[in-house]
């Protein structure tokens, strides 16, 4: 069951027509941040937009963090980290992370230089 700050939040949303947020997130060297959010049905830079953006920016970014560090189990910040966002579906009150790890993998390769036909 959603807590009735998140109940609200969806309502609220609902009441301003909008039907799926994306939280944008990015991090490696041991930090991340929202980078942006994103708002069906509106285009970035709007009217509409802009109104929306800056109704529920700083509610929706707490979200996002709540949600990257307490039920996301990829280290989206150390490191390589990670980026991706999580997607609000405002209209089927569903929450989900499309995220993506980045990962450094090492290669090393002897050759004998006999074997050379340089």
């Amino acid at each position: 069951m959603a807590s009735i700050k998140l109940s609200a939040l969806i309502s609220r949303l609902r009441d301003e027509g909008v039907t799926r947020v994306y939280i944008n997130y990015d991090g490696s060297g041991d930090s991340g941040s929202i980078s942006d959010i994103d708002f069906e049905p509106f285009r970035y830079g709007t009217d509409e937009y802009v109104k929306v953006n800056e109704m529920f920016s700083g509610e929706l970014e707490d979200f996002g963090y709540h949600i990257l560090n307490n039920h996301y189990d990829w280290d989206w910040y150390n490191n390589d980290g990670g980026y991706g966002n999580v997607s609000i579906d405002v209209e089927d009150s569903t929450v989900s992370v499309n995220g993506y790890v980045r990962t450094t993998a090492e290669a090393y390769e002897s050759i004998d230089i006999e074997d050379l036909d340089y």
